[in-house]
């Protein structure tokens, strides 16, 4: 026994039946000091200061790593098993040998069991995002990569550990477990991968959502094919050890399939939709992941496995993801889960240096395993002639390790299963593989690649006979009701119907993977009431339009659930899909009742921005001020007058603005007011060509007759927003190209002010609270220069695009699918 200042203190190594142990032998009433440093105690010799301790240093150097590693694109795994690299005895233990009294082996006990509770908490929040429905979905070159991506580096490791094991008498324990380590390393698990993929912003891309039904059937078969290892191992030393394996592990899945699960179910559904959940009804939750947990430490399995199996088995997304995520998730992932992986780093020697045949041979057998999972994935890609550059992005996305394997090594080396030396070379193989992949995907692959085009999509470049095709962006039921407005005024006829395609956005909450698809009402009306339901509201709204107007609207609806800073890519990816003449968006402010702005998101903004610079067809951005005032400015029925005033200041968008305003002036009810503005001394002899062209093309000299044309020539920005301002009464909705002439006078001193560069210099003025009519911002699709050679290699080999989409998608049937997307 050692005494240090009254504490007494023993440390020690004894031999365990596999593997040398430490024993620690200290009091057990040193929890916390009771009079502190002014008493002379040393705080660091109770367990409770020390855990502090722990905590705060783990937590502040990991983010420390993570800031410094983020432009390297590195993760926030890697960065925390790294941070607790430094802290261990490859660091600063060796160097400062003193600050290993932070981290006593007494306190790391209680450390390692805080961090496996995050990892429990954690880890079924993981499973409970995923949606195992996908499985059904696949196609078979999804199902084919994932056989090939889990059997080849099995059997190729298999077949490598069979031959070296011949020319070698190896007793050691490692060596049993050799089989089910190749099956981790065979292993693409759906949480990781999905985890990837957000975390590189190609979540709801198509490589990312075919990487994401490839890495789930991976997932399954890994999951079936561990259980028959064990049941094997289990029959191997005995019939009656392996029959009670199998009582055990079935008597934990009935009791999770058909205790737990009905049971959480009935809990969540006492909840209103859209309503906290109470405070019981979470806690039985909780209770539950780690009953589950102890059922498993009972039964034989690993104490991550009921939590896992409850949260695969539990359905995804809201209400009870969304909610569960909501509580837990700064506790599990922001604090928890940091020391969890920490303590991975602190229990690593990376200067340590063991020499033996069991070593060498896992090894050999991780390159083995790694090497042949990227070719079992390459190489059926290629065949199936997916794009070279995605089948090398898809293959080093599937070949990426994370938390899931971080926790299954860190439980055999509590197990026993391997010691200290085994678990730094899988857990470093782990780090380098994840390290290097992240940064060559970022840089290979590029999701907007498909938006860009030598050419444009263009209501200017239609005629007024052709069929108008519009996508409608919705993200609650506050911006339905002027969209549906704007929509009448384009005057479909039955010669000419418009064909709208509704796309409602939800934020990706409770559940791993986007989603993307036709929306389903019965789907919906089984788990909510119909008047709970937003996407039911809004889409009902729009269904009565197609009712109502029978032969001049086509209506398809869909879904679409993703992460706020990728949500761009559902919308251009269906308006690339459908052909969309233009793409609606709503404004990321809501006014009150005064006029004045009463709520503002900057993710919608971001999302806008975005769409603006890629969509592959002309945007147009509405700013509703419908019900300013107390009454509805843009009501367009029979007994009404909709009064539309369109701003032209010259350039390529105000002539797309020009081209909408001339085909919703054939509307009987509209009445359209072109304002010129102009300036004495610039040439706008182009400007009035374009009008004038616009002018004699018009759909009938009827509709050339009603429009008001006004001419203002002003002389700075402060007389075009007089002019402007002169007209508010007369005018429900303003359309305004997006880009002018920053140089122009006509826009002198306005530029200073503009603050949203999404809706230009006009746009920005008008979105202002000084003026209470709605305003449309339009802009053509970006013309892509020096792409040219990039397209004619898109299109010389066929991308996931069109191997996603040959199986389930005609070019010629509107009402299937989005390409390939759940």
């Amino acid at each position: 026994m050692e005494n240090v200042k009254g504490v007494v203190v023993a440390e020690g190594i004894v031999s365990g039946p596999f593997f040398q142990e430490n024993i620690v032998c200290q009091f057990m009433n040193k929890i916390k000091p009771m009079g502190g440093i002014m008493q002379g105690e040393n705080p660091l010799e109770y367990s409770f200061p020390v855990l502090l301790a722990q905590i705060s240093v783990i937590f502040l150097s990991s983010r420390l790593v993570y800031f410094l590693l983020k432009p390297l694109r590195q993760s926030a795994l890697n960065s925390q098993i790294l941070a607790g690299i430094l802290l261990g005895p490859s660091v600063m233990w060796y160097y400062f040998p003193s600050f290993k009294m932070l981290f006593p082996s007494g306190g790391r006990v209680v450390l390692n069991v805080l961090a496996d509770i995050g990892a429990v908490l954690h880890l079924f929040i993981l499973t409970l995002q995923m949606d195992t429905s996908i499985i059904r979905q696949a196609r078979p070159t999804e199902a084919l990569l994932a056989v090939t991506g889990f059997m080849c580096p099995l059997l190729m490791g298999f077949y490598t550990f069979k031959s070296l094991l011949k020319d070698s008498m190896l007793g050691d324990p490692l060596i049993h477990a050799i089989p089910t380590i190749l099956i981790i390393n065979s292993l693409s698990s759906f949480p990781v991968i999905t985890g990837v993929l957000a975390d590189l912003k190609i979540l709801n891309s198509e490589l990312g959502r075919f990487a994401a039904k490839v890495s789930m059937i991976n997932d399954m078969s890994c999951f079936f094919m561990g259980q028959l290892v064990g049941a094997k191992q289990a029959f191997h030393e005995s019939y009656d050890q392996g029959l009670k394996y199998v009582v055990c592990f079935c008597t934990l899945l009935f009791s999770i399939v058909y205790i737990f699960r009905p049971a959480i179910i009935w809990v969540t559904r006492c909840a209103k939709y859209g309503q906290p959940m109470g405070d019981i009804h979470f806690f039985v939750i909780l209770m539950s992941v780690f009953i589950c947990s102890l059922m498993s430490e009972v039964l034989g399995q690993q104490y991550l496995f009921g939590p896992l199996v409850l949260g695969a088995v539990l359905p995804d997304g809201p209400p009870l993801g969304t909610e569960i995520e909501h509580r837990l998730h700064a506790l599990s992932r922001g604090l928890l889960l940091p020391i969890f992986c920490g303590i991975s780093g602190l229990n690593m020697n990376v200067l340590s240096k063991r020499k033996g045949n069991s070593y060498t041979l896992l090894r050999i057998l991780i390159g083995v395993s790694y090497m042949s999972k990227f070719m079992g994935i390459f190489i059926p890609a290629i065949i199936c002639r997916v794009h070279f550059l995605e089948a090398i992005c898809l293959t080093l996305i599937l070949c990426s390790k994370g938390i899931i394997e971080v926790a299954i090594y860190g439980s055999w080396k509590d197990a026993k299963v391997l010691d200290a030396h085994s678990f730094n070379i899988l857990l470093v193989s782990l780090m380098i593989i994840s390290g290097f992949s992240r940064p060559i995907i970022s840089y290979l692959y590029d999701p907007a690649k498909k938006y860009r085009t030598s050419s444009r999509r263009t209501i200017r470049g239609s005629s007024y006979q052709n069929q108008l095709r519009v996508l409608v962006c919705i993200h609650s039921a506050d911006n339905v009701s002027l969209i549906l407005n704007l929509l009448k005024a384009f005057n479909p006829t039955k010669f000419s119907p418009i064909t709208v395609f509704v796309l409602h956005l939800t934020k990706l909450t409770g559940r791993a993977s986007s989603i993307l698809l036709p929306y389903d009402s019965k789907m919906d009306s089984n788990n909510f009431k119909m008047s709970d339901n937003p996407s039911a509201q809004i889409f009902n709204a729009f269904d009565r339009l197609e009712k109502q107007n029978q032969g001049y609207f086509l209506v398809q609806r869909y879904t679409a659930v993703a992460p706020y800073k990728t949500m761009h890519a559902d919308i251009c990816t269906v308006a690339l899909d459908k052909k969309t003449t233009i793409v609606i968006i709503p404004y990321h402010k809501q006014y009150n009742f005064d006029g004045k702005i009463g709520s503002s998101s900057s993710p919608i903004r971001t999302i806008n921005r975005n769409v603006m610079e890629m969509a592959p067809c002309t945007v147009g951005l509405l700013i509703d001020r419908e019900q300013i005032g107390g009454k509805n400015r843009f009501v367009l029925n029979d007994y009404s007058l909709y009064r539309i005033g369109m701003f032209f200041f010259g350039g390529d968008d105000d002539s797309e603005a020009l081209a909408i305003s001339g085909r919703i002036a054939s509307h009987p009810d509209v009445c359209l007011t072109v304002v010129l503005f102009k300036h004495d001394s610039f040439d706008y002899n182009e400007a009035d060509g374009v009008f004038d062209y616009w002018m004699d093309n018009l759909p009938s000299g009827e509709c050339r007759n009603k429009i008001e044309v006004k001419h203002a020539k002003v002389k700075n920005g402060e007389e075009t927003i007089k002019e402007i301002c002169a007209l508010e009464d007369e005018i429900d909705l303003a359309i305004v190209g997006r880009h002018q002439d920053p140089n122009s006078p006509i826009s002198m001193g306005l530029t200073e002010w503009t603050d949203g560069h999404e809706l230009g210099i006009m746009g920005d003025m008008l979105s202002t609270s000084d003026f209470r009519f709605s305003v449309l911002v339009v802009t053509q699709q970006p013309i892509m220069t020096g792409v040219n050679d990039e397209l004619m290699s898109i299109n010389s080999s066929k991308s996931l695009h069109s191997v996603a989409s040959s199986s389930n998608l005609s070019r010629e049937e509107e009402w299937k699918p989005i390409v390939g997307y759940t």
